[in-house]
């Protein structure tokens, strides 16, 4: 095992200071577990979502005229 350090609020903290050593253990191992299952997830870009939406808006017949349309302040 490694120790790490994380920065959290005071109320995160103090809150943390109350727990038993039985309740850390737990909320370590589920820290591990969320920490491990965000490794394995695809990372999309803000741009690959973008795109994506653009695509899907695309597919469902928005235009740019009608975008333009949509946004235009009336």
């Amino acid at each position: 095992m490694t120790t790490i350090t994380l920065e959290v609020d005071e109320k995160a903290a103090r809150q943390w200071a109350t727990f038993s050593p039985e309740d850390r253990r737990k909320m370590e191992a589920h820290l591990e577990a969320q920490t491990l299952e965000l490794k394995t997830q695809q990372v999309r870009t803000l741009e690959e979502i973008g795109e994506e939406l653009s695509s899907q808006a695309k597919a469902n017949g928005l235009t740019e005229e009608i975008l333009a349309e949509l946004l235009k302040d009336e």
